[in-house]
């Protein structure tokens, strides 16, 4: 679950838009089939898909899926700041998506990555 854009944002089978104020069922986004973590930030709520190696941005106003970005390995963990989404993956990598320049950098880490937080510049990551 997520806070973001006066909304709670639950993943599950399918990602779930409550209200924040009235607690109340808002909208279901299509073309979330997965279980995924999720982050809401940077004028986008942000899914990482493990079974398609992709991190998914959904725009939150129109409530449909805006992007996919292919990682390399199974992403497990997903945040946002820093002026960027940040994915943790099962190769041994986190990824950094800069959403003004729709580019990805990919950051060795070792092990596998799990999950990440990102607190002012920095970025700590949980590796296995």
């Amino acid at each position: 679950m997520a806070y973001g854009f006066g909304s709670l944002w639950i993943a599950g089978r399918t990602l779930e838009r409550i209200s924040a104020v009235t607690m109340r069922h808002v909208s279901t986004v299509k073309g979330v089939d997965f279980n995924p973590d999720v982050a809401a930030g940077l004028g986008s709520v942000w899914l990482a898909d493990d079974t398609r190696h992709e991190i998914v941005r959904v725009d939150p106003a129109r409530g449909v899926v805006a992007r996919r970005y292919e990682l390399g390995g199974a992403p497990f963990g997903v945040a946002v700041g820093a002026g960027a989404a940040w994915a943790a993956s099962d190769d041994g990598t986190v990824a950094r998506i800069d959403p003004l320049r729709e580019r990805i950098e990919v950051i060795e880490v070792g092990g596998a990555p799990r999950s990440l937080d990102v607190s002012g510049r920095s970025v700590w990551v949980s590796v296995d």
